[in-house]
């Protein structure tokens, strides 16, 4: 008789005589030992309990280290996990402990179990930690402005209304221009300009739109002079 290269199991030659109580049962026990480790380090399934706080696994084949169940609860922060009635500690692979909503009803989850030590790999669950500036870019965390700074810093809409009197308009060319005092108003600001709703024919007619724009100064240019003052609103967009 032979072997097999891989599970050495018991081969016969032509001119074997064997008894199957002693060969077979040899084979059946090897092929059994190794089908039992396919088991083990294969992935196996569990089913979750949740009472309160604790999230209860409890695993079809006890040997599994990898498992996958389908959660019946939402994790918390908080939480606690036993598998098969042992308190295990909980980590996600960044190391860190699942954030709040790392499962909910209906997700299917995967973990691994090495002695008292349960990983899950669950969506987020990575960044579920401290934000890693290096990460970003590139840039440092002081690079970045918080909620406060935001708040306090951002230039902020604001709206006035200018009005251009028959009487400051002064020869431009061919037409005539007039500059309006408006405050906050720089060269780079930007701006939305449009003639008031009691002015808008006046300022249609006489082609009125702003031209320039410089320190607290915005100058307008016009075809003609129109016989009426004119309002122009002006939004600042910072």
């Amino acid at each position: 008789m032979t072997n097999t290269t891989n599970f050495n199991l018991i081969e016969y030659e032509g001119s074997d005589l064997f008894n199957p109580l002693s060969v077979e049962n040899v084979n059946m026990q090897r092929i059994d030992a190794a089908l039992k480790q396919v088991q083990v380090l294969g992935v196996g399934t569990a089913t979750e309990v949740v009472s309160g706080t604790v999230h209860a696994l409890t695993r079809q084949l006890p040997d599994n280290k990898v498992i996958t169940f389908k959660a019946t609860g939402k994790w918390k922060a908080g939480d606690t996990v036993t598998v098969d009635g042992m308190q295990v500690s909980v980590l996600t692979p960044a190391g860190t402990t699942p954030p709040e909503g790392a499962w909910i009803i209906g997700s299917s989850v995967l973990g691994i179990l090495v002695d008292t030590l349960l990983t899950v790999f669950v969506a987020g669950a990575a960044d579920s930690g401290p934000i890693d500036a290096d990460t970003l870019e590139g840039h440092s965390a002081d690079y970045f402005a918080t909620a406060e700074q935001l708040a306090t810093k951002a230039n902020k809409s604001t709206g006035s209304s200018v009005q251009l009197t028959v009487a400051g308009w002064t020869v431009s060319g061919e037409g005539y221009q007039q500059i309006a005092t408006v405050a906050q108003v720089t060269p780079d600001t930007n701006l939305v300009i449009s003639p008031s709703a009691n002015s808008f024919d006046a300022a249609v007619s006489a082609q009125i739109r702003a031209t320039a724009q410089a320190q607290n100064q915005v100058t307008f240019y016009a075809t003609s002079i129109p016989e009426q003052s004119v309002y122009m609103n002006i939004i600042n967009l910072g």
